[in-house]
């Protein structure tokens, strides 16, 4: 939500700000506030907008040049004048037509079009500004008498508040996708290292095993010939194993669909089938949960589930999904070796700094137990009251782990 103060009418503060509306709301009452400006009102100051096109584009533009420290000092004046006149055209639009599409429109491209330019959200929003109070001066100038005066202020006020609410809606959706295109890139660097530290490793052992063997056979020592053959065929059917389990990784889950439960049985029986390990799923009191918890959630398990098989080497690993009042609970169990947090806190091949955004992000709290060859429990909850969430935190312990999952 954009600040409260930054388009409040001289005449006080519209009771949408007052009470702290979000985007969506102040939009809303956006609408229906340019929905029933009076006949009369609107035709005739989208026509005084459109007289007085150019001089509003010759303020605005020089306005905006004068932003401190923003991307506006940096552009032709040509190019202001051209953001200017698109701003007026859809302000004009609105008011003939009673409508806020053509507002709603003009505000999704400027997020969009700011963003590429390497705008500042806060510069964007003193422009918004801007182009209003350069506005104000010229309709009321026009105005026949005070009264209308007051209801062409209303309505460029009315105007900008749903432009500005827009354009918060739009530019937090082009950031979100942007952020979306950085998780996919650190996912593939994340596969490229796996494939480097576990595939491509594992391959270079079939090679120099395959060609001691060579050498035993040239030699006539068939016994040791046997012996290396045997550890290639154990090290291609490693590289089998993760390979397959990297290629279920690629393949997105259907969280939308199938829900969270659902993915995590998926999951765990693509483990137990292609390692061997043994797995259990419980889970309590969940039918479906936010969109954005069950990514968040299948996220730090997938990491948990990772980290137990490539460097725990259990015999079984358990997790359990469950649900109490407010609170979503998950938690990954495994008999493994477990490691020294103290050493590994904040390297990248346990992900726990990826496990402790996630939970972050969630406004969560993230759990390790772990001690050296008595397993691991990754245990984070989060809540489902997103009125009321508590500030993420993040603990990890080393203490004893019954051994075995029970």
């Amino acid at each position: 939500m954009l600040p409260s103060w930054t388009l409040l009418g001289r005449g006080g503060t519209p009771s949408c700000y007052r009470r702290r509306l979000p985007a969506a709301g102040i939009m809303e009452a956006s609408r229906s506030d340019i929905s029933r400006l009076t006949v009369p009102t609107s035709p005739r100051l989208s026509e005084v907008l459109l007289e007085n096109r150019g001089r509003l584009q010759s303020e605005i533009a020089l306005a905006l040049q004068g932003v401190p420290g923003s991307r506006y000092s940096v552009q032709h004046e040509d190019v202001l004048q051209g953001w200017a006149f698109d701003g007026v055209e859809a302000m004009a639009s609105a008011l003939r037509t009673g409508t806020s599409q053509p507002l709603e429109d003009h505000a999704t491209h400027v997020a969009r079009q700011r963003l590429e330019l390497g705008f500042q959200l806060h510069h964007v929003v003193q422009g918004i500004v801007l182009h209003r109070d350069a506005t104000l001066p010229v309709v009321i100038g026009a105005a026949q008498d005070p009264l209308q005066a007051i209801e062409w202020m209303n309505a460029v006020n009315t105007c900008g508040r749903l432009i500005l609410a827009r354009f918060s809606e739009a530019f937090a959706e082009e950031a979100r996708e942007s952020e979306r295109h950085i998780a996919v890139l650190h996912e593939r660097q994340r596969l490229a290292r796996e494939l480097h530290d576990s595939v491509t490793q594992s391959l270079y052992g079939v090679t120099l095993h395959a060609e001691v063997a060579t050498r035993h056979l040239t030699a006539g020592a068939t016994s040791k010939a046997l012996e290396s053959l045997a550890c290639v065929r154990e090290t291609a059917n490693d590289a089998l194993r993760e390979m397959r389990l990297l290629l279920f990784e690629l393949t997105p889950p259907n969280l939308a669909e199938k829900g969270l439960a659902h993915v995590l049985a998926e999951r765990l029986a693509a483990v137990e089938g292609r390692t061997g390990i043994k797995t259990r799923l419980q889970v309590s009191g969940i039918d479906r949960l936010p969109p954005e918890i069950e990514l968040g959630l299948l996220g730090i398990a997938r990491e948990a589930l990772h980290n137990a098989w490539r460097h725990g080497h259990p015999t079984s690993v358990s997790m359990k999904l469950t649900r109490i009042e407010g609170t979503v609970t998950l938690e990954v169990q495994d008999d493994g070796v477990g490691f020294d947090l103290g050493n590994q806190r904040g390297k990248e091949g346990l992900g726990l700094g990826t496990m402790n955004e996630r939970a972050a992000e969630l406004c969560g709290n993230l759990t390790i137990d772990t001690r050296m060859d008595l397993g691991t429990i990754v245990r984070v909850a989060v809540p489902l009251d997103t009125e009321a969430k508590p500030s993420a935190s993040y603990r990890a312990r080393s203490r004893e782990v019954p051994r075995g999952i029970g």
